[in-house]
């Protein structure tokens, strides 16, 4: 039995990876071809779109072997067609750099196709692909589709698939509001592709229908059962608890085969009430291929928070489908002692531009406390009333004192490295022991190190040059987005931005200030505008995630940012494109 050493940061709604950090792959070296789909299909006009491939720099096309055309978009349009057959071929540019040919191909016809329900369905699968195409009879009438695992349509819907689609519908109102048809509907022939590796299971329910604008039922719902070629396994797991703490947890996994598992930690509010289905699909992007075993494991996490309830997921995973059931261990965490005469040995020191190290070892380990580092602004306004300073950090995240500090109050020594700081600035480390009961929160008496002063950014030639050499983001879901950034330079302020298409022509680049004013005033910012660019900006590598609409192209964008009193200026943006479409 080998023992794996797992450093975990859980957060409250999100399902956490045992591991500490991410690899980055190396970039591929060729172009991939694009992945084409037809949309807005009438009896003279389709139009072909496809997501941003990566690296491309413009994309060439031809229609029915025509000259070839160059554009810088992820769509073209085809209008005043004759009717018959067309094929649209795409490739990808960079330099002297082409990916192969895409193609798809396109029938035009003025009495359209006849089918089920008025419709023509087919779906074909590559391993946990799925690709439909979708001919109407009437290319005017607008349609919607959707695919759902057999978990849900069997189980929440009952195989009924009058009902199964009006949960769908509602799930639309529910995320667009009067939106809905707009964002949703479909008109014209379709090819859609999707990868359903993220639900692990084997049988899918494709549902179809005409809508009206008010997503009213044109015609009969029509459904087709798909089954995905993947493996799967027998695997089952028993789970044992070696050492529980008020901080860490330590278990056993021992699994009954040997085929291919993993296994991952959350906070078991944030799974309370899931499916199986869901269950998958929340744990599948979280899972490190890195970290798969076939034998028994031990496995520890630290830094939890005590006499809280957590979550051991574990489930069988090879080539990145889920091949079992997620098994659901739960372990409560210890309470922490209360201790009013808790002291602290505060250490903190410049180890970066903008980057500090901190130590905060109590002399209570079983003891809970609190510990912030704040600039000097902010301790000379609290330092009377730390107690205010701490109720105020709850009301800034929208949580309740019990809540917050239930869930980010410390046990046992921390050690922590900053590296986002504002430059030219005093910074104070302050720790506070506390104890909670029930909703309420009482704190003991604070204490403090010794002041730290970040560097400022050198020169006064104006806003340095960032030249973003690991600049990326990508689809995980249907509504986030990933986002990893590198300015390339160390300590200099930057700010970025997911836009959507509109916004990206109306204020990229000319006019960035525009939209991050513009971004502002929606925000409604207790501040000035200075106060709310410092808010968001960034001052070295960042990675994380972003909510978006889901349907729409969109364009990261970065750039240096100098504030100066009330004065905002902006340094030479960057950018990338990406591309999905709703699921």
């Amino acid at each position: 039995m080998k023992i794996r050493q797992i450093v975990s940061l859980v957060l409250a709604a999100a399902v956490m990876t045992a591991v500490s950090c991410e690899q980055k792959e190396e970039k591929p070296a060729v172009l991939s071809a694009p992945e084409l789909t037809v949309r807005n299909q009438t009896a003279s006009s389709f139009d072909v779109t496809w997501a941003a491939v990566e690296g491309a720099d413009s994309y060439v096309y031809t229609l029915n072997g025509s000259e070839e055309n160059a554009t810088e978009a992820t769509s073209v349009s085809f209008t005043e067609l004759e009717t018959g057959d067309y094929t649209v071929r795409v490739k990808a540019v960079a330099g002297q750099s082409e990916s192969q040919w895409a193609e798809v191909s396109v029938t035009l016809s003025e009495s359209g196709v006849s089918g089920e329900d008025g419709f023509e369905l087919t779906a074909e699968t590559d391993g946990t692909k799925l690709t439909l195409t979708i001919r109407p009879g009437d290319k005017e009438m607008p349609y919607f589709f959707d695919v759902l695992p057999e978990s849900y349509y069997v189980k929440d819907f009952n195989s009924d698939k009058d009902a199964a689609f009006d949960g769908i519908l509602d799930v639309a109102v529910e995320n667009y509001g009067t939106s809905a048809f707009d964002i949703i509907a479909y008109r014209g022939d379709t090819t859609w592709r999707v990868d359903l590796a993220q639900y692990g299971e084997l049988n899918y329910f494709v549902l179809l229908a005409g809508i009206d604008d008010n997503l009213g039922l044109t015609t009969e719902v029509t459904v087709k059962e798909v089954s995905l070629d993947i493996n799967t396994s027998s695997n089952t797991f028993v789970v044992s608890d070696d050492e529980v703490t008020q901080t860490s947890v330590t278990v056993s996994v021992v699994p009954s085969n040997s085929d291919p598992y993993t296994f991952i930690l959350t906070d078991s509010k944030s799974i309370e009430g899931m499916g199986q289905a869901e269950l998958r699909r929340a744990v599948l992007p979280k899972t490190n291929p890195e970290e798969v075993s076939t034998a028994a494991e031990t496995a520890r996490w630290d830094n939890l928070s005590p006499a809280t309830s957590y979550s051991i997921l574990v489930y069988g995973y090879d080539d990145g489908v889920i091949t079992t059931d997620v098994f659901v261990h739960e372990v409560t965490t210890k309470e922490a002692s209360v201790d009013e005469e808790l002291t602290f040995e505060l250490y903190v020191e410049l180890t970066g531009p903008q980057m500090v190290y901190m130590e905060v070892d109590p002399s209570n380990d079983e003891a809970m406390y609190f510990f912030d580092l704040i600039p000097m602004a902010t301790y000379e306004k609290y330092k009377d009333d730390m107690v205010q300073y701490c109720l105020d950090v709850c009301e800034t995240w929208g949580l309740s004192p019990s809540r917050y500090f239930g869930q980010f109050a410390s046990v046992g020594k921390e050690i922590q490295e900053y590296d986002q700081l504002e430059p030219d600035t005093d910074y104070i480390l302050f720790a506070v022991g506390m104890e909670i009961e029930f909703n309420d929160v009482t704190f003991f008496t604070p204490q403090f190190s010794e002041i730290v002063h970040t560097e400022p950014i050198g020169g006064s030639g104006g806003l340095p040059e960032l030249t973003f050499p690991w600049f990326e983001f990508w689809s995980n879901d249907m509504d986030e987005m990933g986002v990893q950034i590198d300015p390339g330079v160390g300590g200099v302020p930057y700010v970025f931005a997911i836009i959507n298409e509109d916004d990206y022509n109306t204020y990229y680049p000319s006019d960035l200030a525009g939209y991050f004013k513009a971004q502002y005033e929606a925000a409604a910012y207790d501040g000035t505008f200075a106060e709310y660019i410092n808010s968001i900006a960034h001052y070295g590598y960042w990675e994380g995630t972003v909510h978006v609409a889901s349907g729409y192209v969109y364009y990261m964008v970065a750039a240096p940012v100098t504030v100066e009193g009330n004065n905002v200026t902006f340094g030479e943006p960057h950018e990338a494109a990406y591309s999905f479409d709703l699921f």
